[in-house]
């Protein structure tokens, strides 16, 4: 049986890029560091949870958190995720059920 020639032509090799700066993805759990702590001391870890603490937390507690001033929701999801359009659709917001919804269906919109 003849024996197979290899093939001494160089291959590409793909390059990795070192530098490229992942983002949390909003399904993942964050650092400690990187998590949402409420007025109540309760922690929200990712978007996901947030929907569930929109969906319960008193009315006081984001009442504390969305102001006429700032939005400490927007303002954390931009900070972590870098997600300017979720952000900024959220500041036109000031009703809680609201956020609610304006974060769920941006979690439906990126499901993969």
């Amino acid at each position: 049986m003849p024996s197979k020639k290899k093939s001494t032509k160089p291959t590409a090799k793909k390059k990795v890029s070192k530098t490229k700066k992942t983002l949390p993805n909003f399904k993942t759990k964050l650092r400690k560091d990187q998590h949402f702590y409420l007025n109540d001391g309760k922690m929200v870890k990712n978007l996901f949870e947030l929907t569930d603490a929109l969906e319960k937390m008193a009315n006081e507690i984001f009442a504390h958190h969305v102001t006429d001033v700032r939005n400490d929701f927007a303002d954390w999801i931009h900070d972590v995720f870098q997600e300017e359009d979720l952000a900024e659709d959220l500041r036109r917001e000031k009703d809680q059920k609201d956020h609610h919804y304006v974060v769920l269906k941006f979690i439906v919109k990126n499901l993969k």
